[in-house]
């Protein structure tokens, strides 16, 4: 059962680590970018969940990690990133916002079977931080429940249209169950 924007719940899907693991390798490979100066910087996105139709939302991906039983390096990763990023990275008061409720809450969720959520008894997914206009909302992926497309965009807003700049929940699955058949 994935979680997003505000809390917004869905109906426990399908466990799949190979759909995690494709949503961690597109993250990697285009959450960042290097401009003309040679600085890293982030890669603009919309950001669309289709459940809820909150469609086309211009971000940045601020945060991403695959968890692995693992949130105390979840924690330490995300220090050491926001020194790496330090110009456009959240301040401190922020990182302690993010750790005192979105991390605790992850605690809580992966340590308690009985909340409905895939985590609790994979102990996999992964925790993406949008930040957009909106402020800064957590999203956790732990299943295939949530439907979502994240396309990159140029510093304009316009979508890159050229193949793997995008990521669709209901392609990659089905390219999943492609490839099993």
């Amino acid at each position: 059962m994935s979680a997003c924007c505000e809390d917004i719940q869905y109906q426990k899907g399908e466990y799949n680590l190979e759909y995690l693991e494709k949503l961690d390798k597109f993250l990697k490979l285009h959450r960042h970018c290097i401009d003309e100066d040679g600085d890293k910087g982030y890669t603009d996105f919309l950001f669309s969940e289709i459940v809820i139709q909150d469609l086309n939302l211009p971000c940045v991906l601020s945060f991403h990690y695959f968890i692995n039983n693992d949130i105390d390096n979840m924690v330490e990763s995300l220090y050491n990133e926001q020194k790496e990023m330090k110009d456009e990275a959240f301040d401190e008061e922020e990182i302690e916002y993010i750790i005192n409720t979105v991390v605790e809450k992850l605690k809580t969720v992966i340590n308690d079977e009985n909340s409905g959520q895939t985590i609790s008894t994979t102990k996999k997914g992964v925790l993406i931080l949008i930040s957009s206009e909106r402020g800064t909302e957590p999203v956790l992926i732990d299943d295939d429940s949530a439907k979502i497309v994240l396309q990159v965009t140029d510093d304009r807003g316009i979508p890159n249209l050229e193949e793997g700049f995008c990521f669709a929940t209901n392609d990659v699955i089905k390219s999943l169950n492609e490839t099993v058949e």
